[in-house]
């Protein structure tokens, strides 16, 4: 995962090769912890790909921090 701080250069977080299926639920447990890891409050944005993985794993985030908007 690659991190852009308004105020700071980029960086990359995350580098993993996860052997783990890339189901929906194990994607939406990674990005929490990510996101929990640096802090909510400090996201505007995710930007990911069109896969029907991620678009489940968006819906199960959305479910877990209501106050986030796709």
């Amino acid at each position: 995962m690659t991190v852009h701080f308004r105020k700071y250069k980029n960086i990359i977080w995350l580098i993993y090769a996860w052997g783990e299926s890339h189901i929906a639920e194990f994607l939406a447990r990674q990005i929490q912890s990510i996101l929990e890891d640096i802090g909510i409050q400090k996201f505007v944005g995710i930007v990911t790909d069109a896969g029907s993985n991620v678009h489940s794993a968006r819906n199960l985030i959305t479910g877990r921090f209501p106050h986030s908007q796709y």
